[in-house]
């Protein structure tokens, strides 16, 4: 074999080596392919776990509505110290998950912030952050996906008795023992506003008296005023009273002295604060009587009489009156009687032309009656 021929031999023989190759090696890489696109094929998604997820919130139907009497426009709950705030308050729970939820309860505590930590509250009748109300805890049964239930406190849930008065708020806790495993465990509370204060009920007006004070005493009754006064304050209008013009301040009572240069026989807004702060209702437009004294009456000068005396008689009506007449007058009945002189504390009248009778007495001022009144009588001449 010549030289030329051997080359050529080579030649077809490494090419055909070569092809082998390549064709194993496609053939392997293939088949491969195939395998991965079986093995993925063959893989299933795992199944979406089904869980509850509670949501707690409270209903408006208490909010709307004005708790004291004599306190409006307020959007929130008001109540004394150890007062009962869940009179019309409704919590409703509801379960947004897609699985029930069983066996689990929704605790009511009150606390001065809005964090409530999601464990079990501890009961105390004293006041502490957090503490949960007496009748405060609340259970459900069960409750399936996507339904809801109104809850309503127990009529004796209350606030501690020593609760200090000012704002708070009161919480709801949903399932706070973590029994329940939940989609999302950061939507389990809720919260209101309360407002612990005071309530000033009604007021009530005393006359100047000789002795003691010898004040005119305005007295208001109510509850939740505290065993003393501290460092609270009385308003009646823009005038402050405080330790030194008080003659009672119990739970239920309060007796404040006013001043002889008081504006009498004018309307006043009256409520409480303590360190600058409102803590009571507001008792609005409360008329303060000019105080006409039943058993004060002098002569022209100025000796004691009894409450009667002849028709066209000057007499001196004592109290605790404006430093100046104005627009006020001296009726008997329905008669206007002739001022003769006017100061804070004696008015001089000539009695009106009457036939011989008893008579209301009082001060009137564009039509209404602004002092208490007092019985007189017309003796014949």
């Amino acid at each position: 074999m010549n030289k030329h021929k051997i080359q050529t031999t080579f030649i077809i023989i490494f090419s055909a080596v070569i092809f082998l190759i390549s064709v194993e090696i496609k053939s392997q890489t293939t088949i491969k392919k195939k395998s991965r696109v079986s093995q993925v094929q063959q893989i299933k998604p795992l199944p979406t776990l089904k869980l509850p997820d509670l949501t707690v919130s409270f209903r408006s139907i208490f909010i709307k509505r004005k708790t004291f009497r004599g306190l409006s426009g307020s959007s929130d709950i008001t109540t004394i110290p150890g007062g009962i705030p869940g009179k019309g308050i409704r919590v409703l729970v509801t379960n947004i998950g897609d699985a029930v939820a069983k066996n689990f309860f929704v605790d009511i505590v009150l606390s001065t912030d809005t964090r409530f930590p999601i464990k079990f509250a501890t009961y105390s009748p004293n006041f502490c952050e957090d503490v949960l109300l007496k009748g405060g805890r609340l259970s459900v049964k069960t409750l399936e996906p996507g339904a809801s239930i109104s809850l309503k406190l127990h009529r004796m849930c209350k606030i501690p008795d020593n609760t200090p008065l000012g704002n708070y708020y009161l919480g709801a806790v949903v399932d706070p023992g973590k029994k329940i495993l939940e989609k999302n465990e950061k939507n389990n509370t809720s919260y209101i506003k309360l407002k612990v204060w005071a309530l000033i009920d009604r007021i009530g007006q005393t006359g100047y008296w000789p002795g003691a004070s010898g004040s005119f005493e305005l007295s208001l009754y109510g509850s939740g005023f505290g065993d003393n006064i501290g460092n609270k304050i009385v308003r009646v209008g823009t005038h402050s009273f405080g330790t030194n013009n008080m003659e009672y301040w119990i739970k239920n009572q309060i007796i404040v002295c006013l001043p002889d240069n008081f504006p009498f026989g004018t309307f006043q807004d009256i409520w409480i604060t303590k360190n600058g702060k409102t803590i009571s209702n507001k008792k609005k437009h409360v008329l303060i009587y000019m105080d006409l004294e039943s058993s004060m009456f002098t002569d022209e000068n100025g000796n004691p009489i009894p409450a009667e005396a002849q028709a066209g008689s000057i007499i001196g009506l004592d109290g605790l009156f404006s430093p100046t007449q104005g627009d006020r007058h001296v009726k008997f009945g329905n008669v206007h009687a002739q001022v003769i002189s006017w100061n804070t504390h004696t008015i001089k009248i000539r009695v009106p032309n009457l036939p011989p009778a008893q008579y209301d007495v009082y001060i009137e001022r564009n039509g209404m009656r602004i002092s208490f009144k007092v019985k007189f009588r017309i003796i014949p001449n």
